[in-house]
């Protein structure tokens, strides 16, 4: 792909003895806090003095989802940036110069396939990738090559909470600058710079979270013209931010995966069938030794009680024991029947794996029921683990989902291996933090 764009870089002077920077090497990427406000003056303000004199410098990128590859490149943190200096080189020369040469303006234009429907990136400008730092409350860099340094610089907004899922977005810094250098050296040989906007997370950590809870589309106003942001994780389904493109999720079994096969094009261990030499590997029929006639006839999943969207659904809730269900049993009929029939009431308001607890609570009622011989739930979803006092537990040692267990709500579930999930033929993904589960997605299939 071939890029060019202005940019403004702060940068505390080498001779500030507050300066909390440490040296790096030309090829380490950079992280840098800055203000959006100076950074936006600044930029329309010389992108103004370009629009005069020529049309305005376009950005044009290409990346395909298979480059994205792991860190291999350090990263330097400087928290605290005071002055700024335009040490651009095409700033230098738009003051030395007053006008940006023809030679140097942008032309070409690559198709991306990042997202089930593909599709074309426009060319936008300095000023559009800003556009979208208001879009995030945190998580989200601009990310520029400076040609002169050969370095890559990620800008974090001082505007926006450094939050835990900064880990995420900084891995997958690390892993653009190093795929984009493997996969296309030709390209930093040149002396054009570019800027991409980056995010990460179980979700996009948007600004517009109220607009999303009402349904009230389109969040983002159709008059801005914002840059691609290229989210490493989950997005929407829906076309909340019309620009943002679904990256992998910069873990372990994704992005690092990613990074094997486009350096060695061997797959890792993690897509590889599970044995003594691999205990990671997936779990296939040849795996187990068994044939779908060999398989239980039930719908099953194991994993963590965990909190489901909060900033997108807070309404969904896990079920109060006292007010859902012990304060609504009919002392009358059996307990169990009673139990499920309470919790039942609530179920809407309960998030996707308590309600998949029901559905078995239900289940166990009606194989009980019936008749025919041999006959067993078609849901068998329970929790094996939780989060309890900060620290990971098993359900079974936690007073709150005894309670559950104890009246035939079976919230309690023993831990199964993939080798046993596999015996059975149905699977379901019920969401999490981040509405799936990406690990747990691939297993099951």
């Amino acid at each position: 792909f071939a890029s060019h764009i202005i940019f403004v870089r702060l940068q505390k002077p080498s001779s500030n003895p507050q300066q909390r920077c440490s040296t790096a090497s030309p090829k380490e990427p950079i992280i840098k806090i800055y203000s959006v406000s100076m950074i936006e003056n600044l930029a329309y303000k010389i992108l103004d003095r370009i629009r005069r004199r020529r049309n305005s410098i376009l950005l044009i990128f290409a990346i395909s989802v298979a480059l994205y590859l792991p860190p291999l490149t350090t990263l330097l943190l400087c928290d605290r940036i005071d002055a700024h200096s335009l040490d651009s080189r095409l700033l230098r020369r738009l003051r030395e110069e007053g006008t940006i040469p023809k030679d140097e303006e942008i032309e070409i234009a690559h198709q991306l396939a990042l997202t089930p429907q593909s599709r074309s990136i426009a060319p936008y400008n300095l000023g559009n990738v800003l556009q979208a730092v208001d879009l995030f409350h945190n998580t989200f860099f601009i990310v520029i090559y400076d040609p002169e340094e050969d370095t890559f610089i990620a800008y974090y907004s001082r505007n926006h909470k450094w939050v835990a899922s900064v880990a995420k977005l900084i891995n997958s810094f690390k892993i653009l600058a190093n795929s984009l250098r493997l996969m296309f050296p030709e390209r930093f040989k040149s002396e054009k710079e570019f800027a991409i906007a980056i995010s990460s997370g179980d979700y996009p950590a948007v600004s517009m979270i109220e607009c999303i809870r009402h349904d009230k589309l389109p969040c983002v106003s159709e008059e801005l013209n914002v840059a691609p942001i290229f989210h490493f994780g989950s997005v929407f389904t829906e076309n909340i931010v019309p620009s943002m493109i679904a990256m992998p999720m910069p873990q372990g079994n994704h992005l690092s995966c990613y990074h094997r096969w486009a350096q060695h094009g061997v797959l890792c261990n993690d897509y590889l069938p599970r044995g003594l030499s691999n205990p990671n590997g997936l779990v296939f029929g040849d795996t187990v030794g068994l044939t779908w006639d060999d398989l239980i006839p039930s719908l099953v999943w194991r994993g963590t009680d965990f909190s489901y969207l909060t900033k997108m659904k807070p309404a969904l809730r896990k079920p109060d024991f006292e007010k859902d269900v012990k304060g609504k049993m009919n002392r009358r009929i059996e307990e169990k029947e009673s139990a499920v029939r309470a919790i039942r009431k609530s179920y809407n308001s309960l998030i996707p794996r308590w309600k998949g607890v029901v559905w078995t609570a239900q289940a166990e009622l009606e194989a009980r029921k019936s008749k025919e011989e041999g006959s067993i739930p078609w849901a068998n979803i329970k929790f094996a683990g939780c989060m309890h006092e900060g620290q990971k537990a098993k359900v079974g040692d936690v007073e709150y989902y005894q309670q559950f267990d104890a009246i035939g709500i079976p919230a309690v579930g023993e831990g199964m291996s993939l080798e046993e999930l596999a015996r059975h033929k149905y699977h379901i993904d019920l969401g999490g933090g981040g509405g799936t589960t990406w690990s747990g997605t691939l297993e099951k299939l």
